[in-house]
């Protein structure tokens, strides 16, 4: 997935991912190489994301970066990110889509 400048596109194409009645929970992974335009805009979508919560939400996240996976549940993803020890890929975010009803 390509990472978006406006947060509410990548919301919108997660969302596209998950359908009604789905049994499974949808996973969805940016990976990001340090240095990179990727990762610029990962960090200022974050920070944009970050602020619409303060304004739009009663939950507050005090730092965004909390919201990275703490763990790796895909085996395949896994195997890369142990491979690459020089960190080149250094952050995982996961997004898991559930029903919001």
């Amino acid at each position: 997935m390509d990472s978006e400048w406006n947060p509410s596109k990548t919301k919108q194409a997660i969302a596209r991912a998950f359908r009604p009645g789905q049994q499974k929970v949808v996973y969805v992974y940016q990976l990001l190489a340090t240095g990179t335009l990727e990762e610029d805009k990962y960090r200022r979508t974050t920070w944009k994301e970050w602020v619409s919560c303060m304004i739009f939400s009663e939950a507050f996240v005090e730092d965004p970066s909390q919201w990275q996976a703490e763990k790796i549940e895909d085996d395949v993803l896994r195997e890369m990110v142990e491979e690459d020890r020089v960190k080149s890929f250094h952050m995982i975010m996961k997004n898991e889509k559930a029903s919001t009803g």
